[in-house]
């Protein structure tokens, strides 16, 4: 999600989301409210500026635009238009040292050139992870659209040698962005969906890391019968290793993804798959993390 923030009332605001394609792509804005420019995108690193229109005091933007390559990707726009609030203007304040007022405080959004020579996970799968221990893996979910505009978020429990995690601070996610051991982290400032693991910094009474997907909120019409492809990619740096397509979802608010686990001294990478209807508060009381 690209979060603008508030922004001026009753004034056009101007943002820029830096974002690099690895081939020409096209971009669609299907909100009213918001312009985009320009509508195609040349390979390599890319500026886009969005446009508001003059929205009254305390009007929320809300809506996606889509980015079309041989897969299309959605990102989700969210502001709202405050009376009082500063003019976003991105051109401008480029010329400002610091942080640029109406730029999106976010890491340039890569997109992945899918490569069919990847080798596709199947569920129950067993991977070595031998000679990755010291790398930095990320785990990419991305889907290809949505019947209703909902948001997918990423959820890793760390679990001792009992299945359950020791104590809260062993679920990282948006709002424990990196876990105690800092083997772990979901970072916010991007805007994929995105887990970040250095297996050699996990600590030694971790026997598991349970990478796991949610819809976010608590409406009860939201669930995975409608999103469309969604999958997780499995990147060594640039190099992508992995995908596993999380398949045969109905109407679970809940996905168990993937779980990497020490067998006899080594890491390994198991695709799981799993949805769970009754969603992350279930999800979490099995791993022995209680939610309010």
């Amino acid at each position: 999600m690209a979060a603008l923030g508030t922004f001026a009332a009753d004034a056009e605001n101007r943002f820029q989301i830096q974002l690099e394609a690895p081939a020409d792509a096209e971009v669609v804005c299907r909100m009213k409210d918001l312009r985009i420019a320009p509508a195609r995108l040349r390979p390599g690193m890319n500026t886009l500026t969005l446009t508001t229109q003059r929205l009254r005091d305390n009007t929320i933007l809300y809506g996606e635009i889509f980015i079309q390559t041989q897969v299309t990707r959605r990102i989700y726009i969210y502001g709202k238009a405050v009376k009082g609030a500063p003019v976003a203007n991105a051109s401008a304040a480029a010329e400002n040292a610091g942080l640029p007022q109406g730029s999106l405080p976010a890491d340039p959004i890569v997109l992945h050139q899918p490569d069919e020579a990847v080798e596709a996970l199947q569920r129950g799968q067993r991977v070595s992870l031998r000679g990755l221990y010291d790398h930095e893996l990320k785990i990419v979910y991305e889907h290809q659209g949505t019947a209703r505009p909902l948001e997918v978020d990423c959820y890793c429990f760390l679990l001792r040698d009992n299945g359950k995690a020791s104590s809260d601070e062993d679920l990282v996610f948006f709002g424990n962005m990196e876990s105690p051991d800092h083997a772990v982290r979901v970072p916010t400032t991007g805007l994929e969906t995105v887990a970040q693991i250095c297996l050699d910094r996990v600590g030694s009474l971790v026997q598991k890391i349970v990478l796991c997907y949610a819809i976010y909120g608590d409406d009860s019409r939201l669930h995975f019968s409608m999103v469309s492809g969604p999958r997780i990619r499995f990147f060594d740096g640039t190099k992508e290793l992995y995908q596993f397509a999380l398949s045969s979802l109905s109407d679970e608010k809940a996905v168990v993804a993937a779980e990497f686990y020490r067998y006899k001294g080594e890491w390994k990478l198991k695709p799981v798959g799993a949805g769970y209807r009754a969603g992350l508060a279930k999800l979490c009381e099995s791993y022995g993390i209680q939610t309010e």
